[in-house]
């Protein structure tokens, strides 16, 4: 239900600037794992009350025009050529008008993908093309199937704009879409613990030990399809600094790496004449043939990109998408030792020191497109430059390339305890990165181990510990969230993430988002992980309708954070539940007042709790939502409708939705498990 109100809100806004909204992936794509083979054994009713219900919203509220299917097969067949989903669901319940496109590559037929609902096939003309149109001329293709197809397609192009004459796209204005970034990132950052030490009061601060891998790298997206380059980003790191205008002092270490990612190689360590950084090479093709297109200074080697190449001026002649870079210089070694040389980087690397060729996975069938983290040990001498020179060839697509290396007798944990013993309060950043939270990869647990432990450690020497985590999805926490004084789910905030973070500790922007996921106390939780990378390549659904929320609150498991979560800096009191129903669902009243000391806003949130009736069913359920602002002391009267639809379960016995008939719970709070309104109406 949530996400798909949030998606035909968003939908659309996107279609409202003449352009064609894609809904991806249709539907039950919920591992990367075997992606393209695995089979999704699903029931019914799960399909129907858990995995379609976006879609449909998207589809019936926001109006999509397109839909994407996805790469694994549901209940043995392809998504791409699965009749049920595209035809029975989507083009016939959910009275689809727009057109079906494949993933990249997850057309596998012809005739069956065509008569079962698939209209475009993506990216190239494998399965349909010349074959589509021999299966038309044989006969094996009605052309009603290929008229439906070009309809939608036409239906499409008119209703967004296409075929309108062509305007002038208007300026762009910058300051106006930053200032809309920074609105965006901070209203939707959650405050999981705060024991008032937030919002941070500047007058009483002298110092702030930033520590973090993701302190000082902005964390602007995830990986993969989700990669968007910004224009400009800020980083935590660079935000905090304009504190020391105040009088602040703002202190620095990275403290850990992310758990099997790296931290880069900082420009004062890398030379090329007279200025920081290496000169880049770059070629519009995988084997450093002719001129480079681009010769560049890069102040360091930390990059992800996605389907774009690194540079537009690439893109000219290159048929392939891919690129080889030779980046050369010197390094200037902090100390002397044996240092370890890290290339964390799909396709093939050569790494040559002081000439000597050190590392060599140039070959050709080491070219791949899964990143891996390849190591060298050289001898360096504190503050010799030493000549270096890096080859990479990439893999088509998405690309990732970070260079790191560990100083000899450097030890970041030592060093960020050391620092935070002296602030007076420590702003710890980290959580999770692109290179985890990316296409083609599953995060195989929840755990973040070199954090965390550094998270108890500065918790030792300052209790004045606030922890941020830069994610897409939950972390573990219970092994340290008892012993820090505040913590704050980010998310990936975009280009202007460190003034958003910034504006949300120092209250300029009281937080006020929510939780759109439960966080498990452990993976042990986690029922949908039963089955994660079965042998025979199914994967079972054997939860059904009890996922994530619905599982916890009807086991009686206590989340690490419910779902819904998040606090604020003021208080919020709920009142007055009024319930009336009709033919045509309940209309839900109460009363919301700001009863603390600042202005602010909540998400109210009405649960359902439905009669069992000898049917399964959760012990309640998201059922409507809306964001409300309030200045202190003040109320409002808040109304919210459901729809009878949104009462029903769908019953695979008789291939419909029905309704149970008794007394419905209504509840009403700012979480799942922060109720503070209880009615009964009958239905």
């Amino acid at each position: 239900f949530l996400a798909g109100e949030i998606a035909a809100a968003f939908i659309k806004g996107v279609q409202s600037r003449k352009a064609i909204a894609c809904v991806k992936h249709y539907t039950a794509n919920n591992q990367e794992w075997e992606r393209t083979r695995v089979d999704v054994i699903v029931s019914e009713r799960a399909l129907q009350e858990i995995y379609t219900p976006a879609f449909r919203a998207a589809v019936q509220k926001g109006g999509a025009l397109c839909v994407m299917a996805a790469y694994n097969k549901v209940n043995g067949e392809y998504c791409s050529e699965n009749k049920h989903l595209l035809l029975d669901l989507l083009k016939g319940e959910m009275h689809f008008k727009g057109f079906v496109v494949s993933d990249w590559g997850a057309t596998h037929s012809t005739v069956k993908a065509a008569l079962s609902g698939l209209d475009i096939e993506m990216p190239y003309g494998v399965h349909f093309g010349k074959k589509l149109l021999e299966a038309v001329k044989e006969g094996k293709v009605p052309e009603k199937v290929i008229d439906d197809k070009v309809r939608r397609i036409l239906y499409a192009m008119f209703v967004s704009g296409l075929f309108d004459e062509k305007e002038s796209p208007p300026a762009v204005d910058w300051k106006k879409h930053a200032l809309l970034a920074r609105k965006v990132a901070s209203e939707s950052m959650v405050l999981l613990k705060n024991n008032g030490i937030l919002p941070f009061r500047l007058d009483k601060i002298h110092s702030i030990a930033l520590i973090g891998p993701n302190a000082k790298y902005p964390m602007t997206g995830g990986g993969g399809s989700a990669m968007v380059t910004p224009p400009y980003s800020v980083s935590p790191l660079e935000a905090f600094k304009k504190l020391e205008k105040t009088g602040i002092k703002v202190f620095y270490v990275p403290g850990t790496e992310i758990y099997g990612d790296v931290l880069p190689v900082e420009s004062k360590y890398l030379k090329y004449k007279d200025r920081s950084g290496l000169l880049g090479e770059y070629y519009n093709n995988p084997d450093l043939q002719g001129e480079p297109i681009l010769k560049r200074l890069d102040q360091m080697l930390y990059f992800h990109w996605s389907y774009e190449l690194p540079d537009p001026r690439l893109e000219k002649g290159n048929q392939h998408h891919r690129v080889s870079i030779r980046w050369k210089g010197f390094l200037l070694p902090p100390a002397t030792g044996t240092y370890t040389l890290k290339f964390l980087c799909d396709g093939g690397v050569r790494v040559y020191v002081d000439k000597k060729l050190v590392l060599n996975s140039w070959d050709e069938n080491n070219r791949k497109r899964r990143v891996i983290l390849r190591k060298a040990r050289v001898e360096l001498e504190a503050g010799k430059k030493t000549p270096i020179k890096i080859e990479y060839s990439s893999y088509p697509g998405i690309s990732e390339f970070k260079f790191a290396w560990e100083v000899p007798g450097e030890n970041l944990q030592d060093e960020a305890v050391k620092l935070a013993k002296k602030a007076d309060v420590v702003v710890f950043i980290g959580g999770l990165s692109p290179h985890f939270e990316t296409e083609s990869h599953d995060r195989e647990t929840m755990d973040i181990p070199n954090q965390s432990r550094l998270i108890k450690r500065l918790s030792k020497v300052n209790p004045n510990l606030v922890v941020v985590l830069i994610s897409g999805s939950p972390v573990t926490v219970s092994d340290w969230i008892n012993r820090v004084a505040a913590a704050v789910e980010a998310w990936y905030p975009g280009q202007e993430e460190g003034n958003a973070l910034l504006d949300v500790l120092t209250g300029k922007v009281n937080p006020s988002g929510k939780l759109p996921f439960s966080w498990y106390a452990s993976g042990k939780d986690c029922p949908g992980l039963k089955g994660y990378k079965s042998q025979d390549l199914k994967a079972r659904y054997q939860e059904g309708i009890f996922v994530g929320y619905r599982y916890l609150v009807t086991k009686g498991i206590k989340p690490a954070f419910p779902f819904g979560h998040g606090l604020s800096y003021t208080r919020f009191e709920y009142s007055d539940l009024e319930i009336k129903g009709n033919s045509k669902g309940l209309m839900v009243k109460f009363t919301v007042k700001n009863s603390g000391s600042l202005p602010g806003k909540e998400v109210a949130q009405v649960y359902v709790s439905a009669p069992r009736d000898g049917v399964p069913r959760p012990a309640m359920e998201l059922k409507a939502f809306k964001k409300i602002s309030l200045e202190p002391g003040h109320k409002t009267r808040v109304s919210l409708f459901i729809p009878m639809r949104s009462l029903m379960y769908f019953d695979p016995r008789k291939g419909q939705w029905s309704l149970t008939h008794g007394t419905y719970t209504i509840l009403v709070g700012s979480s799942s498990e922060d109720i503070r309104l209880k009615g009964t109406v009958n239905i």
